[in-house]
């Protein structure tokens, strides 16, 4: 609204907080209104494995198909190409094994050697036996790393119902003998197995942002914070990374407006990330399309500027879409049809945007350096898109 003013703006809220749901029942009301508005900018979504919030594989593609409805419909949808830059997700570290012998041990027999760790562990009255697998588990974490022939359990001699009460976990480094003891379960050490190879960390894009039928924006900044240096990605000092990659959805292929712009790019030699250590796929949905400044913008409450500023792709993404609100009062205003479904007009106008060719997307939600991820580069490039808006040459390109 602030760089769009006198446009008229509506606000749609959903109360459920399920986002596959909510945005399923969003463009379900969009697609039933006939004066629905020309362009919506949203400022969700979810870097990472949507099965994280609960989104099925059909949700998405529900929603996927709301949203190629709207584009045919005329209507422009903006999302934020997410703040999580990368979107790199280290992998789990291997597991040690929890319990190296074979259960349940052996009841009644107490082993001895030389003692690793001795540890009071709470039971639960319903089930004393328990007590020993659970000796069992820790014996195997401690023997991951340190080495172990076995362990005993001795459960307590009384529990009153009710109550949790402590065994003694013996670990042995060595077992040197046995003997009968009541009360006592012990277990020998197996063959701890292989550990897996580590996997490549996946790098995940944003979702909505990277269905084929919205268009999604990233953020930039003023190199070296002056107005008069070239624009630059996000970097850590923004304390957030400008999303953007390639979609893993099997469903979301690369669609044909962006082929020849992301070839380019991933024919640069050396730019893609180690495949060993990140993990993605160049022939998925590429984001973000577009990028805006995201930095520094000021926030006024009850007639006050609020000291400092915001920033993020929530603010690059509706700076943009009251660009192309702009555009459509032009438009509708030479009797022309407003903007639309915006990707195909963006690739094939690359005079209208301002590439930006310094920095990179390597950085997390909260400034955190990430290892792997994408760089700027000529053209168009997974942190920045095509670039950003040059006003004039857009209205001029929309015209024709």
């Amino acid at each position: 609204m602030g760089v769009a003013p006198g446009v008229k703006t509506d606000f749609y809220e959903q109360m459920n907080m399920d986002f596959c749901a909510d945005l399923k029942n969003w463009t379900t009301i969009l697609l039933a209104d006939s004066d629905a508005p020309l362009v919506h900018s949203v400022s969700y979504g979810w870097q990472g494995n949507l099965t994280q919030i609960g989104c099925k594989g059909t949700e998405i593609s529900d929603v996927d198909t709301g949203f190629q409805k709207l584009a045919a419909a005329g209507i422009t949808i903006i999302f934020a190409s997410g703040d999580s830059g990368s979107g790199y997700a280290p992998p789990e570290p291997p597991q040690p094994p929890q319990c190296s012998h074979s259960a349940p041990g052996t009841a009644g027999v107490a082993f001895k050697g030389d003692v690793l760790r001795n540890i009071s562990i709470g039971i639960p009255t319903s089930d004393p036996s328990e007590g020993a697998w659970i000796c069992c588990q820790i014996a195997g974490e401690i023997g991951a790393q340190e080495g172990y022939k076995g362990f005993a359990f001795y459960a307590p001699e009384k529990c009153p119902a009710g109550k949790q009460c402590t065994g003694q976990c013996v670990v042995l480094k060595t077992i040197t003998g046995h003997s009968p003891v009541k009360g006592v379960t012990s277990g020998k050490a197996g063959k701890i197995p292989p550990q897996p190879k580590p996997k490549a960390a996946p790098l995940w894009p944003s979702w909505p942002a990277s269905s084929p039928w919205v268009t999604a924006v990233g953020a930039t900044r003023f190199h070296e914070d002056k107005v008069t240096n070239p624009e630059a990605a996000v970097s850590q000092e923004d304390h957030f990374g400008s999303g953007g990659g390639f979609s893993p959805w099997k469903a979301l292929p690369q669609p044909a407006y962006q082929k020849s712009a992301v070839a380019g790019y991933v024919a640069f030699p050396g730019i893609l990330p180690d495949p060993t250590k990140a993990e993605y796929d160049i022939t998925g949905r590429a984001t973000p399309d577009v990028s805006a400044l995201g930095t520094a913008f000021q926030v006024v409450n009850g007639g006050k500027p609020l000291p400092g500023g915001v920033g993020g792709t929530s603010a690059s993404a509706p700076t943009f879409a009251a660009i192309i609100g702009l555009i459509n009062d032009q438009l509708i205003a030479a009797g022309k049809k407003p903007m639309g479904f915006l990707n195909p007009f963006i690739y094939s106008n690359a005079q209208a945007f301002t590439d930006v060719t310094i920095g990179s997307n390597k950085v997390g939600r909260g400034g955190p350096l990430l290892p792997y991820g994408w760089n700027c580069t000529k053209g168009w490039d997974p942190v920045t898109g095509m670039g950003t808006p040059v006003y004039p040459e857009l209205v001029k390109a929309a015209m024709k």
